[in-house]
């Protein structure tokens, strides 16, 4: 059970940290964009 909720836990910080760096690349590819 313990395992489960670690695993539970881990993918949860998976999908924030993947949200995080897609917005990131979204931000970033905008600006080259922009520049060019």
């Amino acid at each position: 059970m313990a395992f489960a909720k670690a695993l539970l836990v881990i993918l949860l910080l998976a999908a924030v940290v993947a949200g995080i760096y897609t917005q990131f690349r979204i931000k970033r590819g905008r600006k080259r964009d922009a520049g060019e």
